[in-house]
């Protein structure tokens, strides 16, 4: 074979590897996308994840919960001085932030049970929703069963993963008020109380309000849903 005509075929052989491997990481591509958005229901972390506040990301994780989803609770582990979670952190446990809303159904399902097992003709239907928040594209292996079959694979978590629970039925949930208080000035006082800005806390909020504790310390604070100190919540 002639050397220009060697070095054609060479050539169209490296473009034909080429366009095989690059046809590979786009079927890969598509695959982790469709089980990490899909299948997992994970989406991008909102703000950047070593310096995540809880608050100021609200909307965006509402957003991910689903249209109509209200928030009944959340609760943020570590909260640092300034108010954010280090979600890049690499000890255990980990800095998480887990919201829990409820979204009202405007009818009961079609499977809902009837009257007489258990229902109250006033009982409101809703669904529950949790929105993780943790360390962002960590990669997931899941195996299921249903019906007989067993579903394996694997997906990276996006940094949000949402999970819907079965629609239920009952008193109407205890709905919180989007929350509004920068959890640096709770910091703030609690460091006024002898809290050392080194340390990290759990932040629990409802209805009620906030509660601001550290674990393993006489810290443990009660703030309203103005931002207000109360007295401590049991």
């Amino acid at each position: 074979m002639a050397p220009k005509a060697a070095r054609a075929a060479a050539a169209g052989g490296c473009g034909c590897i080429f366009i095989g491997i690059l046809g590979l990481v786009l079927f890969m591509g598509a695959i982790f996308a469709y089980t990490s958005i899909v299948a997992e229901e994970t989406w991008f972390l909102p703000g950047e994840a070593a310096h995540f506040d809880p608050v100021a990301a609200f909307d965006q994780v509402q957003d991910h919960a689903g249209p109509g989803a209200r928030l009944v609770r959340f609760e943020a582990r570590f909260v640092r001085a300034d108010g954010t979670l280090d979600l890049t952190a690499t000890y255990r446990p980990a800095p998480t932030a887990e919201y829990t809303f409820a979204r009202p159904l405007a009818s009961p399902p079609k499977n809902a049970p009837p009257l007489g097992t258990g229902r109250r003709p006033d009982d409101s239907w809703f669904e529950p929703v949790t929105v993780k928040v943790s360390r962002p594209w960590e990669f997931r292996s899941v195996s299921r069963s249903d019906g007989g079959v067993r579903t394996r694979y694997q997906y990276f978590n996006l940094g949000m993963a949402r999970e819907a629970q079965r629609p239920q039925s009952g008193p109407e949930p205890a709905f919180a008020a989007r929350p509004s208080c920068a959890l640096r000035d709770f910091w703030k006082v609690a460091e006024g109380g002898g809290a050392s800005g080194d340390s990290v806390a759990v932040v629990d909020y409802d209805a009620a309000g906030y509660r601001f504790r550290i674990e393993g310390t006489p810290i443990d604070l009660a703030f309203g849903p103005d931002c207000g100190p109360r007295p401590a919540r049991p």
